[in-house]
């Protein structure tokens, strides 16, 4: 009976995660945290008229283009990125935020680093992209004159106005970005 029941549980929840970008699709203690704390913001979606829609979809099916999750601060726990706006449209504004998992009072917990946030005109424009995970390299800035070396999966965050992408990659406990070539 205990087994049908736990059986229940998982299918409800991965009915309700159907939308990769649904905050169920996270792990639990991120999904509270996102919903106690940002209950008025969801993860960025393409639009539907979008015509990025169909290559982000062709090149990262099984991801939403708001959130990436990768080994961003450490080999072992992953680190969840998520680019958040408002829910409602009519409202200016986004965030860029990681979750990473950390022990505070003996308990896993999860520590929010904002990276970039703006609620402005100009978010609008700014949060038309998408992000997602890297492996570990060498990543060379737009114009080829300087690069870095990430020893651990970092992020990406793709601005289709103005066509910039930002790597974001952990650098002596913190995070650091270099726009790189397209």
């Amino acid at each position: 009976m205990s087994c049908s029941i736990f059986f229940l549980v998982i299918n409800s929840r991965a009915i309700a995660s159907d939308d990769i970008c649904a905050y169920s699709s996270l792990p639990q203690a991120v999904e509270r945290l996102l919903v106690t704390k940002y209950p008025d913001w969801n993860a960025w979606k393409l639009p539907d008229e979008s015509p990025y829609l169909e290559k982000w979809t062709k090149e990262h099916s099984k991801n939403c283009p708001g959130i990436a999750s990768g080994y961003f601060e450490s080999r072992t726990q992953l680190s969840h990125a998520i680019l958040l706006v408002p829910k409602d449209p009519e409202k200016l504004g986004y965030r860029l935020v990681v979750l990473s998992k950390w022990k505070a009072s003996g308990q896993d917990t999860y520590r929010e680093r904002i990276l970039w946030e703006d609620d402005s005109e100009l978010a609008r424009k700014v949060v038309y992209g998408y992000i997602y995970t890297v492996p570990p390299g060498t990543y060379w800035d737009f114009d080829k004159t300087r690069n870095v070396q990430i020893g651990m999966e970092g992020f990406v965050y793709r601005l289709i106005v103005g066509r910039q992408t930002i790597l974001f990659y952990w650098h002596q406990d913190k995070y650091a970005d270099i726009t790189i070539g397209e």
